[in-house]
């Protein structure tokens, strides 16, 4: 099954807004800070989620009907038709509870559940290695947020590997740049290591494997009839990573006093995180071929 063009567009567009408000928020959050406190730091972090985030809600919806659209994954009598005629439904669409019986779906669930502990367990300690290692606390924070605003420009190319090249493809890449990155913390030992800006751009191009790749995977690999399901079973892996990243990462530092054995296991986390996403699409794709020689 395959992501409709649009989507996969209009996904990687939202998803871009991570990487804008990061180049804003971050240093802003972290001058607050330094100048005022920490309290402060987190009153402005408060109202900023008061008043951009809470109105977004005024523009929610419960169904597509009442917005007049379809739900995802249905066809029209015509489209039906046409579809069944040309065969080009390469896999039917799953529900939950399907889902859950496949293999495929705990390969994604142990991928979800590593990159989340790698993703943040990284923004929650890569500014203190900064200043760790010698960078003034406002030069760590732009880092910080030059690598995740360029994230932005990094997942318009991810899209775009997306649509050319695959899904498969595009994941390995990600992986890859993602997995550097983290490399190239482990030459940042001072202020005169350059080496934080292969971070900086190996980042910004594999750091979407976190945010920009799963729903495209889910709708691939399950259809698009039950996405909604089967993308919320697929996101609850990943907030078992959020609460355990940051912490974990943290306790490699306190029990070994150096960040390098935390960027080293975020590193392989990373290895196996792509090699299980592209495991399972693989196991996607055979049993949407055993089904359809059926």
């Amino acid at each position: 099954m395959v992501w409709p063009e649009g989507q996969n567009r209009l996904i990687t567009i939202v998803s871009c807004g991570n990487g804008i408000g990061s180049i804003i928020i971050l240093p802003l959050v972290t001058h607050i800070v330094t100048t005022y406190g920490w309290r402060y730091g987190y009153y402005f972090t408060a109202a900023v989620e008061g008043l951009f985030i809470l109105p977004c809600f005024w523009f929610f919806i419960s169904t597509p009907k009442l917005s007049g659209e379809g739900r995802r994954g249905d066809f029209t009598a015509e489209e039906a038709s046409e579809k069944k005629n040309l065969k080009a439904v390469e896999g039917r669409s799953l529900r939950l509870k399907e889902t859950l019986r496949l293999p495929e779906f705990y390969f994604m669930a142990i991928a979800m559940i590593l990159i989340s502990v790698a993703a943040n367990g990284l923004l929650a300690n890569v500014q203190l290695f900064f200043t760790d290692v010698g960078f003034d606390e406002m030069t760590a924070a732009w880092i910080l947020s030059l690598s995740t605003g360029l994230a932005t420009v990094g997942k318009i190319i991810d899209g775009i590997a997306i649509e050319r090249f695959g899904i498969k493809k595009a994941t390995l890449f990600g992986g890859a740049c993602y997995a550097i990155s983290m490399l190239c913390l482990c030459f940042v030992t001072s202020t005169d290591s350059y080496a934080y800006i292969g971070f900086i751009i190996g980042y910004a191009l594999g750091g979407s494997l976190t945010t920009l790749f799963a729903p495209i995977m889910t709708s691939y690999m399950w259809g698009n009839a039950h996405y909604g399901e089967n993308y919320g079973a697929v996101n609850l892996m990943a907030s078992i990573g959020t609460t355990v990243g940051p912490t974990f990462m943290a306790l490699i530092y306190d029990m070994t006093g150096t960040y390098m054995n935390a960027w080293i296991t975020i590193t392989i986390s990373l290895v196996i995180t792509t090699a299980c996403y592209v495991t399972a699409m693989t196991l996607s794709e055979r049993r949407n071929r055993r089904e359809r020689s059926i």
